[in-house]
């Protein structure tokens, strides 16, 4: 018997062998719903709504269409890295600075209902990644502090793993087809 804490037992997009995996139970940023994506129920950052690179290649090829309108995939990892390899459709984020006047100067929105999401990840999602995804939110909390709980981008995911174990799995879905690890920890 599955903990209902831990697990969702009855999402739609959600196979019973896959509940002690993923969850759907998790509210997004404004609290208004549940998260579009199943989440990762146990990972490294517990803080943060994680999902795995099979989830984001679903996102990718369009199986969420019905829900979410428009998503965005920001690599937080450094220039080169980026250009080494990175996931199809991500943008490089690295520059917080750059990302914070894109995604608040003029919010994104969609049209008919529709969700924008944001995913996150540098090499590992470990790092830079995680603490790119918390200060966009922490920026979006503050500018709508007069208007809590609303948030410009209430639904955001961490790729579990980070571009490393998306590209061991996904090579295909990754330009150019290649992986350049950050130079900054290797001897």
């Amino acid at each position: 018997k599955l903990d209902s804490d831990l697990c969702s037992k009855s999402p739609k997009l959600i196979t019973q062998s896959e509940q002690n995996v993923y969850s759907n139970e998790r509210l997004i940023g404004d609290m208004s719903t549940y998260h579009t994506l199943p989440t990762l129920c146990k990972t490294k950052h517990q803080d943060l709504a994680s999902i795995d690179a099979k989830t984001l290649v679903d996102l990718i090829s369009g199986k969420f269409d019905d829900i979410i309108g428009k998503y965005l995939i920001l690599d937080a990892r450094y220039p080169y890295e980026y250009n080494g390899g990175h996931i199809i459709n991500a943008e490089s984020s690295y520059e917080k600075e750059m990302l914070v006047k894109k995604l608040f100067n003029e919010p994104i929105s969609c049209e008919n209902g529709k969700r924008v999401v944001l995913v996150f990840h540098c090499e590992f999602s470990i790092e830079r990644g995680p603490k790119l995804m918390r200060d966009i939110r922490e920026i979006d909390r503050l500018i709508n502090k007069h208007c809590y709980p609303n948030l410009c981008y209430p639904e955001i995911y961490l790729l579990e793993g980070g571009y490393k174990s998306f590209y061991e799995n996904y090579i295909q879905m990754c330009e150019p087809k290649s992986y350049m690890p950050c130079l900054l920890y290797t001897s």
